[in-house]
């Protein structure tokens, strides 16, 4: 079964495909253009690079921020309008955890996002046995308030790659329904 992730939560496009939890394809874009611009190309390029069709994906992971407004509106919306009626296996992820996919570390560590000049987003996190482990929940807090903290501190804007996202927890993706992918900003 492939599984697809796509991230557009910042200015970067970020899709991977997946055939069993085995990266096949990753595409990390930065471009000038807005996400609905370039949205449509990036799949049918995707999708001709591995002689596939939409009807081949059986799991969707989509990143619902926080992010940037205007690019998780116009991912999310694209979604939902190329799978209608296409899936029933529907995830969300935070890009909070797509962002701490991405380290090593071993000891505890924050993930520190700013979406607009007064709100950040941050979540702690752990490497436990092998998998990224979330230590609380997402919150939220005026910048300077975010990084006040014990643990190492990562700040980012964007997203690396989706590659790494099946080193999260299972738990942390969430069963939604396609119509139900709303952002988190």
């Amino acid at each position: 079964m492939k599984e697809l992730v796509i991230d557009g939560s910042f200015e970067d496009m970020n899709l991977s495909v997946f055939d069993s939890k085995e990266l096949i394809y990753d595409l990390h874009l930065h471009s000038p253009h807005t996400h609905s611009k370039i949205l449509t190309d990036i799949f049918d390029y995707a999708f001709h690079s591995l002689s596939i069709g939409i009807e081949d994906i059986g799991r969707l992971y989509c990143c619902i921020g926080p992010g940037k407004y205007t690019s998780l509106r116009v991912v999310l919306a694209s979604i939902k309008g190329m799978f209608f009626d296409k899936l029933e296996y529907v995830y969300s992820v935070s890009s909070l955890d797509l962002m701490a996919s991405e380290e090593f570390f071993n000891e505890p560590f924050r993930i520190i996002c700013e979406t607009s000049r007064t709100k950040t987003y941050f979540s702690d996190y752990t490497l436990n046995s092998g998998f990224i482990e979330r230590l609380g929940e997402i919150g939220s807090a005026l910048k300077n308030e975010a990084a006040k903290t014990g643990y190492k501190i990562i700040q980012k804007n964007y997203i690396g790659s989706v590659r790494n996202i099946f080193r999260l927890k299972p738990e942390y993706f969430k069963k939604v329904d396609l119509y139900a992918l709303t952002p988190l900003y």
